[in-house]
């Protein structure tokens, strides 16, 4: 075994309390010419309408993508989408985050103002990167912001739904927003586990709304880490209770 760089994804989700269905949908598309998107997206309200919204969005940014369409058109495309489908009467956020092997970029494309920390683990700084005023789907026009990084070891990006946050503020409290991902992503090395890591912060999200989410909560953390591997083997996990 030696040790190669690595594409490390982790999800963590669940509805929001006392419904059976999340309205958030994440999908993992490979791009074709190199690297993967993964795309997440929070339909407004919750249960079965919000799903289908954010299901029909990320079905199509999905196949866009597997085209070759370039992030922000993706954005683009999918907004109008939804504003032609809904007559500008329902609204999204969809967070795309993708590593371009080819062209040996980070991008983080977002249509909406949920906020994305990043941060390069073995350094302390930390970097919040704000989203759009306008959510998709209710506006003629949306603009998406789309930021380019250098690819490059140790870096990890987390994108979450407003679930997770604006937990604790409908109780009163400070939300648990960019800092308690923060404070999270402080106690990493380069060795960390994508997956443990969207557990622990989708754990504190619930426990800042008092063990009760007030919303769908969705944690996606995508990094860029050195691990001992043969080079060959990828791996998939998945677990969806039921």
């Amino acid at each position: 075994m030696k040790e190669v760089p690595s594409i490390v994804i982790g999800v963590a989700k669940r509805p929001k309390e006392g419904i059976s269905e999340s309205g958030d949908t994440v999908e993992l598309v490979e791009r074709p010419r190199g690297g993967f998107s993964v795309i997440l997206v929070d339909g407004q309200g919750s249960g079965a309408a919000a799903k289908r919204t954010s299901h029909h969005i990320v079905n199509r940014a999905a196949a866009l993508i597997a085209e070759g369409a370039r992030d922000g058109a993706v954005v683009r495309a999918v907004h109008d989408a939804l504003y032609a489908l809904r007559d500008g009467r329902v609204s999204a956020t969809l967070t795309l985050l993708s590593v371009d092997v080819e062209a040996e970029t980070l991008l983080v494309s977002q249509g909406g103002s949920v906020p994305v920390v990043l941060k390069v683990t073995d350094e302390d700084t930390m970097h919040v990167l704000e989203g759009t005023e306008r959510p998709l789907g209710v506006h003629v026009r949306v603009r998406p912001k789309v930021t380019h990084l250098p690819l490059r070891r140790n870096q990890v990006v987390v994108a979450c739904t407003d679930g997770v946050m604006q937990a604790g503020k409908r109780l009163g409290q400070p939300p648990f927003g960019p800092q308690g991902i923060a404070d999270c992503l402080r106690q990493l090395n380069s060795g960390f586990e994508a997956q443990k890591l969207a557990e622990t912060i989708l754990e504190k999200a619930v426990a800042a709304d008092m063990g009760r989410a007030r919303d769908d909560m969705t944690v996606v953390v995508l990094g860029i880490c050195t691990t001992a591997s043969q080079g060959v083997v990828r791996k998939l996990y998945f677990e969806c209770p039921f």
